[in-house]
């Protein structure tokens, strides 16, 4: 419910910038086609990336949320990553790219007429342009990089990336603490969504629990685990009897 109420606020938020972005834009388009501002076309090429950005979001939020399925036993929220990645691409393509040709543009404009007296004025005008325009160098530039790192963390969770270490040594570290356990051989984890994570360990109980209770160990350690970490809701647990120790 907290999750759901949670979208419904994004959501809210997301369609209000959207329509302010539009409006903006429009009103950066008729500035930059009227004045024949490169910087102004830049900043309205910026304010559609975002726009677009957001209306990916929306995508994101209505597809990710749906419940596990046959097809998809894990649920739908990696579908947050893939409209970021798409979100990246149009703002690399429609942002940054657009901007970066629009500065380019401007600095290249000059007379091929001049004589060669004019030069001077005309390094001193192509100085000033550089300087005026550098605007919209600035943030196609801007634009490349904020592309470059939201499809560089889409692409990772895409393939499948781990959770950070420091939770991946909690993790561990609290099945550890179970009297139960012997020994974590192996844990696995991978982010399937903003708020889903999946953790698959391969343990060893401690020597002398009795068959019948593994069942209940592995259920309690489940339920201690989405207790503390509730973002870990899909855990499974390999259960193998450890060996009697040396000596016992």
């Amino acid at each position: 419910m907290a999750g759901s109420a949670a979208d419904r606020r994004t959501r809210l938020t997301v369609l209000v910038a959207l329509a302010a972005n539009l409006v903006i834009a429009a009103a950066k388009t008729v500035g930059g086609l009227a004045s024949g501002s490169p910087a102004l076309l830049s900043e309205a090429a910026h304010s559609v990336a975002d726009s677009l950005n957001e209306v990916f979001l929306l995508a994101a939020l209505r597809r990710s949320r749906r419940p596990a399925d046959a097809r998809h036993p894990f649920g739908y929220g990696k579908e947050r990553f893939f409209w970021a990645l798409l979100a990246a691409v149009g703002i690399f393509v429609m942002g940054g790219c657009f901007s970066f040709y629009q500065g380019l543009s401007a600095l290249r404009r000059d007379d091929h007429d001049e004589s060669p007296e004019g030069y001077t004025a005309g390094l001193i005008v192509l100085g000033v342009a550089f300087v005026a325009e550098s605007a919209s160098l600035g943030i196609g530039l801007l634009l490349v990089y904020v592309a470059f790192r939201l499809g560089r963390d889409a692409r990772e969770q895409l393939i499948g990336e781990a959770v950070d270490p420091e939770l991946r040594r909690d993790l561990v570290g609290f099945l550890m603490r179970q009297s139960e356990i012997d020994n974590v051989a192996e844990l696995l984890t991978m982010r399937l969504g903003m708020d889903s994570v999946l953790v698959a360990a391969r343990i060893d109980l401690a020597p002398g629990i009795d068959s019948e209770r593994i069942e209940e160990v592995s259920m309690r350690i489940r339920e201690a685990m989405a207790d503390r970490w509730p973002q870990a809701d899909q855990v499974f647990l390999d259960v193998t009897n450890a060996p009697p120790r040396a000596g016992l």
